[in-house]
């Protein structure tokens, strides 16, 4: 039995892991997610050897989320507008992906300045989708439907889209991350 603990919950399922991948054992009769916030307990059962939940209309379904690229901290110069940071690339995989979430937190920036956390396509040179901080802190996210293909080389990026008056000015992102939601 291995459990991992999200934001969402924690998931507790008999599996092996290994280097590339985890396998759920076949004889697992279901997964019990529980919502940490609420309690709320959701079991998706094991249905002829693949694992389902009714979504209400008789359709069995699997929805999961996966960490995509990420951002720790970094306070960046908002006194000039323009690209001032990037995570590492992540190549998607698109087959079953239904959105993409990007959540982004500020815990400083001028009151002047406008920042935008973006995810960034770079395989096309768009930007697929953003939240704004506009002179105020706090955390936001933003879902993105569309607008990338698979194998797309996706990234996060820090862009100042108005700068601060102010000389040496900076703006501190705390975190941004891309959770990637599939539905089989």
């Amino acid at each position: 039995m291995h459990s991992w603990k999200s934001s969402k919950g924690v998931i507790v399922v008999p599996t092996r892991i290994y280097k590339d991948r985890v396998e759920i054992e076949e004889t697992a009769p279901y997964i019990q997610l529980k919502e940490t916030t609420t309690n709320t307990i959701v079991q998706i059962k094991n249905v002829a050897g693949k694992l389902a939940t009714d979504d209400g209309s008789g359709n069995k379904v699997i929805s999961f989320n996966c960490a995509g690229p990420q951002m720790e901290t970094k306070t960046v110069a908002a006194d000039s507008t323009g690209v001032k940071a990037s995570s590492a690339k992540f190549k998607l995989n698109t087959k079953y992906l239904k959105s993409l979430l990007l959540r982004a937190s500020v815990s400083s920036i001028p009151s002047d300045a406008t920042v935008r956390v973006e995810v960034y396509d770079a395989t096309s040179g768009t930007v697929l989708g953003y939240v704004e901080f506009a002179g105020a802190t706090g955390e936001k996210s933003a879902e993105i439907t569309s607008g990338y293909s698979d194998g797309d080389l996706i990234q996060i990026r820090i862009n100042v889209t108005v700068a601060s008056a102010t000389a040496g000015s900076t703006a501190t992102v705390d975190y941004a991350i891309v959770e990637l939601n599939y539905e089989i």
